[in-house]
């Protein structure tokens, strides 16, 4: 009798134990999922201190990985190509430019509906009749200023994960 006993417990133990794994499994799968559908968040500098290195994020038209998107993505060091941390928007672009002395406080950004350079993506308009006056554009160097037919003006910038934008050449 004590021997039928003692083989009941270990049954019962066994199927707790069972479904206590079960459930640890279950919640983990969950935590899995809920990580791996949480859509690109769209950029905003960050306010927090930075507590590393800042490092140097490289700028994308969206379009060069998908022509029916528009935007500018965002990656930073290990990145996949087309899969970019952040995605910014033309809006937000215009603010930055206008901050760092690449656009005129009477210009505005407009995407480009034909643009002969795929790096420039998008057309800097002035003035009340909305008068083309250059394209933005941007390559592994930064994000830069050109003039209607593309040719470069010198001045580039360079955004790092803290949100600063630094001139390069």
């Amino acid at each position: 009798m004590e021997n039928t006993l003692t083989d009941s417990r270990r049954s019962l133990a066994r199927i707790v134990m069972l479904v206590l794994l079960a459930e640890l499994v279950l919640r983990i799968m969950q935590v899995a999922i809920r990580g791996a559908i949480i859509p690109l968040p769209t950029y905003a500098p960050s306010t927090a201190p930075v507590t590393s290195q800042p490092t140097f994020v490289r700028l994308e038209w969206l379009s060069q990985c998908d022509p029916a998107r528009q935007g500018l993505a965002l990656y930073t060091v290990g990145n996949d190509p087309c899969r970019p941390v952040q995605i910014a928007s033309l809006t937000w672009l215009q603010s930055q430019l206008t901050t760092k002395g690449l656009l005129a406080s009477t210009e505005y950004l407009e995407w480009a509906a034909d643009p002969t350079n795929t790096a420039c993506q998008a057309v800097v308009l002035a003035g009340p009749n909305s008068a083309p006056n250059g394209r933005v554009c941007a390559d592994w160097r930064g994000i830069y200023r050109a003039n209607l037919a593309g040719q470069d003006f010198g001045k580039r910038l360079q955004l790092w994960s803290d949100g600063n934008w630094v001139q390069s050449q």
